[in-house]
Formats: C-alpha cells, structure tokens, sequence
C-alpha cells in the first residue's frame, strides 16, 4: 500500500497471501495462507547524487546542477533542495521531471523516469538580491522507492560564495 507522508512516498508491506479454493484441503489459519516467496523483487540499484555549484564568486545568479545516478530505476523519484533564506528558484532542465519551488524547497518529482537512460541531469537558476554577501550552503536529497521500499540518500551540502554590491 502506498500512501505520502510529509511529501516523501510511504508504503506498508503487506505479507503474500494465498487462496486455498474448493477441497483441496483445511488451512490451519482460516482460508489464507501466508506465501514467503516475492518473485516480484527487482535488484538492488545504487543511486548516487552530486550537486555542482560555481567555485567563483558570484554576484546576483548563478546555476545549480544535479546529476543523479539512477541506473535503471524506473519508480518514483524526488529531488529536494533547502535553498537559504532571500534565494529564488527557476528552472532550466527538469529532465522530465515535475517542477515546484516554495518557501525555499526545490522540488522535481519523477512517477515514471525513463528507465534506459541511467542518469538524471537537472539544472536552475538561482537568482539572490545583490546586496547578499557571504557563503551560503544548498542541501537536499533524493528519495525514490526501490522494491517497495522507501530510500532516501542525502545529497552533499553545497556552498556558494556571493559578492555583495558595495553600492548598495
């Protein structure tokens, strides 16, 4: 069963059952019989994030990019960035994926991403008043579901120096 708790996917994992009909015999347990085998599990895939920021100073915008590791996951994945207090979003490339930004949370959702492409490459624009100076720190992580799990894998905090306009 799977359900959102606090916009990250939740599942409950219900126990296989199998039915016993007609007379072929009496279940101990009523008319359900638990089944241990899930021949439904798919490999473990190893997601992998990296977050690219500029390495100069920089004075009102700048690009953020997010290359995510995906293998060939094709379930449900979600990207979300904490952007610090006073910076704006806008997106570049969502790579398909379903665009949202408020209060600060950069958000791209994939229900179906394409499973023959391994990666995921995102890109948007942050734009800050140019009176901000000082180093300020992007953090995030990727949640996605893997045989009807629920993972999740922090994305490296990120820092970006910005150069205040003395002018101002």
């Amino acid at each position: 069963v799977s359900h959102s708790v606090n916009n990250l996917p939740s599942h409950v994992q219900l126990d296989p059952l199998k039915v016993i009909v007609g007379n072929a015999g009496t279940p101990t347990n009523g008319n359900y019989v638990p089944e241990n085998n899930d021949s439904t599990a798919n490999p473990v895939v190893n997601v992998s994030v990296t977050r690219i920021l500029p390495t100069e100073e920089v004075n009102g915008e700048f690009t953020v990019d997010v290359i995510i590791n995906k293998g060939d996951l094709g379930s449900f994945i979600k990207l979300q960035d904490s952007l610090p207090s006073g910076f704006l979003a806008q997106p570049v490339n969502n790579d398909g994926g379903d665009w949202s930004f408020e209060n600060g949370i950069v958000r791209i959702q994939w229900y179906s991403p394409n499973k023959t492409n391994p990666t995921l490459h995102i890109q948007y624009k942050v734009i800050v008043s140019p009176d901000m100076s000082g180093r300020y720190t992007i953090g995030g992580h990727v949640s996605y579901i893997e045989n009807m799990q629920n993972k999740l894998v922090t994305v490296v905090p990120a820092s970006v120096q910005l150069k205040g306009n003395p002018a101002l």
